[in-house]
């Protein structure tokens, strides 16, 4: 929420329609997300992330990290608390994207409950 604000106050101070201001946190996210699932998908099908996708996530990352800085009071440790996010963000897509799908699929999907209750039954 706090981005949200944030990217909206930013947005009003440069002029933006109020219209348009309420959109630009979907966009980023969106494209981030769009991003993320066209990389996991590519790795899934055993291939190198599209180029286009990459370009996309490291776009919407330095737009997220630029409009969280911008919006942040003038001192360093607010700038950096308001840059961790999509910071973070990228690194955990890059960490998954370079983690062996099958492998930390198999391991999540082994926690959920219904997994456990099936593996008893069967006896695996």
């Amino acid at each position: 929420m706090k981005y949200r604000n944030q990217v909206l106050t930013l947005a009003a101070e440069h002029g933006q329609p109020e219209d348009l201001a309420k959109l630009l946190p979907i966009s980023v996210d969106g494209l981030l997300v769009v991003a993320s699932i066209v990389m996991t998908e590519d790795r899934e099908a055993g291939r190198p992330a599209r180029p286009w996708a990459r370009a996309s996530f490291v776009i919407g990352v330095v737009a997220s990290v630029a409009a969280n800085i911008a919006a942040a009071p003038e001192d360093a440790i607010s700038r950096l608390i308001s840059a961790w996010p999509a910071v973070a963000l990228l690194l955990v897509v890059e960490h998954v994207r370079r983690t062996v799908h099958g492998q930390a699929a198999e391991a999540i999907v082994s926690l959920l409950p219904e997994r456990q209750q099936a593996s008893e039954e069967t006896g695996s």
